[in-house]
């Protein structure tokens, strides 16, 4: 923190904010707002969710499993399971 300019702990640490989930919560509302951007978009989200169902799907079939497979919902077989849990299909 001490070799941060006061400008770079604010985009950091807003309102002196330190836990991350209340950053990430802020950063959420200030973009609700229309006075932010989020960092990380809905289908940048989604790619970084899909890379790891493809390695749970892998380790479910044992074969690999490419982003793809995933998006498509071509593969299925961990997302199924917990689907049918909750009721999803």
């Amino acid at each position: 923190m001490a070799s941060l300019s006061e400008a770079e702990k604010e985009k950091l640490f807003p309102l002196g904010i330190t836990n991350s989930v209340a950053t990430e919560l802020h950063e959420f509302v200030q973009t609700c707002l229309g006075r932010s951007v989020l960092e990380v978009d809905g289908y940048q989200g989604l790619k970084d969710v899909a890379l790891c169902f493809a390695c749970y799907e892998s380790s479910a079939t044992g074969m690999p499993v490419t982003l793809d497979d995933v998006e498509s919902c071509s593969i299925e077989v961990y997302q199924g399971e917990l689907n049918r849990l909750w009721g999803i299909e």
